[in-house]
């Protein structure tokens, strides 16, 4: 009987040709030209050569187009190419839109409450007002804020029932309960350390923490300052730092925690293991505070490649997200390498949140009262904020900001779509703090 020869040299050349083709056509399915994609979204702004959408998990996009559908519309876009979240007008091929049903991701209690609000009460839900000197319930009562953010000038030396009092006539003033922010990271920025009839002892920073007691004394204390904030009736604190400093000389390294991406993030896990449903933390300043310089007096600068801030600075806030994180503040950061305005301002630093991320909490201004605000060329910077997609803008001059988004909107710059999508997420958020009792 003859004996059969093995192909052996057919099969090696199958084993090098079938990887090398998976190697080369899957790079294909991601960017194939013949492909179709589908985005769903609602028009928020619609004029003779383009529409802005928000999609479902609050990114914004603008695409080249003119339709019928109006704002408000729910529609359901076939395209071809890929969106890109650092470019400002999309460009992709649209080959169909069809209207569609909106579905929201909030509880019918949010859309109710929501839904029966005026356009006033809307905006005035946008701002988280620094407390004014004067006329604080008055404000309260004319502007409908979402609440007052705390800082030192409102603790001073008070008992801690006068500050729960005070907190308590603003929530009882409030037809709708306020947020009560206030910056209690530790260190150098604590609104609550200098009063001796709250703290005995200052609040260390987390570096002195972590040196004095490692992660334990780090969880320790921030259960420690949850328990005072709640006490008070602050609901939300705009902590912990989430920044990577490498530079003793730079304005955010005493502030920050570790020197790497990986102390961090351990830092941020053990901070959020802490969290409870009466008070939130805020994780800042987002994407990355980094080396600047300080935002408050200067414009700043940040010109390093995107790879870099990705597989460095944003770490810590992906692992904050994944350990449940649900306010998130951006700075005022010009990050060079995904749009040249300030972070807080920019529409691709959200949709970057958003998407790379999948962020789906409320997003948060720095103080637009800042200096890097004032020194960037921009006359609207509260219009701006909106239409980048923040959730809350933390505001000084608050009647300045009321007038510029209320105006905005009566001059179709701004659509109430668009306040209400953003109003949507702020509501979801108050529920979820139990402060709808």
């Amino acid at each position: 009987m003859p004996t059969v020869k093995k192909p052996k040299k057919n099969f090696k050349m199958m084993n090098i040709i079938i990887p090398l083709m998976f190697f080369i056509l899957a790079p294909l399915e991601t960017f194939n030209p013949f492909k179709n994609y589908y985005i769903k979204g609602t028009i928020i702004y619609k004029n003779n050569n383009y529409i802005e959408i928000i999609t479902p998990n609050d990114s914004i996009y603008k695409l080249n187009n003119n339709i019928e559908f109006t704002i408000g519309d729910t529609i359901t876009i076939k395209y071809k190419k890929t969106l890109n979240d650092f470019k400002d007008i999309q460009n992709i091929i649209i080959k169909e839109i069809t209207k569609t049903n909106a579905k929201l991701d909030y509880s019918e209690k949010t859309i109710s409450i929501v839904n029966k609000m005026s356009l006033k009460e809307k905006i005035g839900q946008l701002l988280l007002v620094r407390v004014p000197e004067t006329n604080k319930l008055e404000t309260i009562k004319n502007y409908n804020i979402g609440g007052y953010l705390l800082f030192q000038r409102d603790i001073g030396q008070k008992a801690k029932e006068t500050i729960k009092n005070e907190i308590n006539e603003y929530q009882s003033t409030s037809k709708i309960p306020l947020l009560i922010a206030i910056d209690e990271e530790g260190g150098t920025v604590s609104r609550l350390s200098y009063n001796k009839n709250l703290v005995e002892t200052p609040f260390l920073s987390p570096k002195d923490l972590y040196n004095n007691g490692g992660f334990e004394a780090i969880k320790q204390d921030a259960i420690n300052k949850n328990i005072l904030l709640k006490e008070l009736g602050i609901n939300m604190n705009l902590a912990p730092v989430t920044d990577i400093t490498t530079n003793p000389d730079s304005f955010m390294y005493k502030r920050s925690f570790g020197n790497n991406k990986t102390e961090t993030a351990e830092f941020i896990k053990t901070i959020l293991s802490t969290q409870d449903k009466e008070v939130s933390y805020v994780l800042k300043h987002f994407p990355g505070y980094s080396n600047n310089i300080d935002t408050h007096t200067s414009v700043a600068i940040d010109n390093r490649d995107y790879q870099t801030i990705k597989n460095n600075d944003l770490i810590p806030f992906k692992i904050g997200i994944n350990k449940g994180a649900n306010a998130i503040l951006v700075s005022h950061n010009i990050v060079t390498c995904i749009e040249d305005k300030p972070s807080s301002l920019s529409r691709n630093i959200h949709n970057i949140l958003r998407n790379a991320l999948n962020f789906k909490g409320i997003i948060i201004t720095d103080d637009l009262s800042m200096d890097a605000i004032k020194g960037y060329d921009t006359s609207t910077p509260y219009k701006d904020a909106v239409l980048a997609g923040n959730n809350i803008l933390i505001v000084t001059d608050y009647a300045k900001a009321y007038e510029e988004i209320y105006n905005s909107v009566t001059n179709g710059n701004i659509s109430e779509e668009l306040i209400t999508r953003l109003v949507y997420k702020n509501i979801q958020f108050k529920i979820n703090l139990n402060l709808y009792k």
